[in-house]
């Protein structure tokens, strides 16, 4: 997926598991967008921290995207906001890199990110790329949700009393409680991602509608 330039650059993998989250209030707030873990004034733009220049806005060796946001596994990635405006960029390393991550042995590669405190499953990141590992089962069985529910695979965060997790055979999914209405969330800033705010991520929040979340990260 990288170029490959000259010389070859390995970024350091470690596996860990799925961080810690808070995925803001009782998803019984329906169509209220959610402040998960920024600060009580809202946790504007403005308060990203010293702010970069926007001739060079990232660090040496990556580049910066204003569309992909930093995720909680993502260590080498930079958030930082520019100066003079309300633009905030997410920096990732650019150097060209051929290694690819891998799930160790009794694990099988899944595109369904672990669930937080999902026991078994761990994160792998190198070079860039991130893959989930859980262990082999041998049964094929797969995860299900209750009549009163929507089957999902944006895993729950602590804050949303209603949604369940489901791990079966190595697979997972979560449920969230059917609330019988067709709206869906959005953001009112930021990008959408399907996956919690972390319990230390400032620039976050989920926004929930008729049962279903996303989480904005901005």
């Amino acid at each position: 997926m990288r170029l490959v330039i000259l010389s070859l650059f390995v970024v350091a993998c470690s596996g860990r598991n799925a961080p810690s989250t808070d995925a803001g209030a009782s998803a019984a707030d329906a169509g209220v967008l959610l402040d998960a873990s920024s600060p009580s004034d809202g946790g504007s733009v403005a308060d990203a921290g010293t702010c970069v220049s926007a001739e060079s806005p990232c660090a040496e060796g990556k580049s910066g995207s204003a569309e992909t946001p930093c995720m909680p596994w993502d260590e080498a990635c930079d958030h930082v906001h520019v100066c003079g405006s309300n633009e905030v960029l997410w920096c990732r390393q650019t150097e060209a890199c051929m290694a690819l991550p891998s799930c160790q042995q009794g694990t099988h590669q899944t595109e369904t990110p672990c669930g937080p405190a999902e026991p078994d499953c761990r994160i792998e990141s190198m070079c860039g790329q991130t893959i989930f590992c859980r262990q082999n089962d041998d049964c094929e069985a797969v995860p299900s949700c209750p009549e009163t529910h929507l089957q999902s695979s944006v895993p729950c965060g602590i804050g949303e009393p209603d949604c369940r997790s489901s791990y079966v055979c190595g697979q997972a999914a979560w449920c969230r409680l059917d609330l019988d209405c067709d709206g869906l969330p959005a953001c009112g800033q930021g990008q959408a991602t399907d996956y919690p705010c972390a319990a230390d991520e400032i620039h976050c929040e989920r926004a929930s509608v008729c049962g279903a979340s996303v989480f904005c990260r901005y």
